[in-house]
């Protein structure tokens, strides 16, 4: 076993296909950008994990998607547990207040799934016809 183990995580994401199956393994940028601004620096679109800096030692880190940028705020996608599952809320935020309170983790890589025959990608199972 002198190879690299392919991550269990991202197979499982994947619905838990086989070797064969192509993983897709995540490119982050290193940490993203470092400035008393970083929040303003990312694009429309991109997604990232960070956690709030007074959490010393975080368990989990909270992942945010840039939804809107405007001159003096950024309308932020924040993915939020709730006691049914994730919850998205929308959140307007003054960009360089938020990177004094959060660090940035990682900028998360872009997600386009394969074209597959069915246009369900592989992420959907079919639904049996109704008889």
């Amino acid at each position: 076993m002198g190879g690299v183990e392919k991550p269990t995580v991202l197979s499982l994401i994947q619905g838990g296909k086989s070797d064969e199956d192509p993983i897709i393994e995540p490119k982050l940028q290193g940490s993203g950008p470092t400035g008393p601004d970083w929040l303003r620096e990312l694009h429309y679109g991109a997604k990232f994990t960070a956690y709030e800096k007074r959490n010393v030692n975080p368990v989990f880190y909270d992942q945010f998607g840039v939804a809107f940028i405007m001159e003096d705020q950024i309308l932020l996608a924040c993915d939020q547990p709730n006691n049914i599952g994730n919850a998205t809320t929308l959140r307007w935020v003054n960009s360089e207040n938020f990177s004094k309170v959060y660090k940035l983790v990682a900028v998360l890589p872009e997600y386009n799934p394969p074209e597959e025959e069915g246009n369900n990608n592989g992420n959907h199972l079919s639904r049996p016809a109704d008889g």
